[in-house]
């Protein structure tokens, strides 16, 4: 029915905006609906109603993804946000071996027969300094967010 209304009036602005929502709600095509939203914004022909209708369905759809976002953790964040995460997650696998490498440096010295107390220190520091970075790394990350599954 839809679809015979858009060949019959292909530019009228109800007839989009209820295949929009049709597309949002139905088929999840969250994209192409909103995408048909915003060509109805653009008409010319869009009356006052029109675009309250928009403005309406734009601000459920606003509320409903960041009810997502609160329920779902991750998966429901957007692209760039979603970025970020990948970022700031590769650098708390670069500062957790970072650690690591510290840790194995300093029990590689204890294998030697002699050695100086000043080597001891420097790679002792180098673990507290490491550590101590993966560690905001981590509360960062943790902060940011909370409902993550790889964190």
């Amino acid at each position: 029915i839809i679809r015979i209304g858009m060949a019959l009036f292909p530019n009228d602005p109800y007839i989009l905006i209820v295949y929009s929502n049709f597309l949002i709600s139905v088929q999840d095509n969250y994209q192409l609906g909103t995408s048909q939203l915003q060509y109805v914004k653009n008409l010319d022909e869009s009356s006052i109603v029109d675009l309250y209708m928009v403005f309406a369905r734009e601000q459920e759809s606003q509320e409903r993804s960041k009810n997502l976002n609160q329920t779902a953790g991750e998966s429901a964040l957007d692209l760039i946000a979603y970025v970020e995460f990948q970022r700031t997650f590769r650098t708390l696998a670069r500062t957790n071996r970072d650690a690591l490498m510290a840790l194995r440096s300093f029990w590689q010295l204890l294998l030697h027969q002699d050695v100086s107390f000043a080597k001891m220190s420097a790679a002792l520091a180098a673990i507290q300094k490491t550590s101590a970075r993966a560690d905001r790394t981590y509360k960062v990350l943790l902060e940011r967010y909370p409902n993550s599954s790889q964190v």
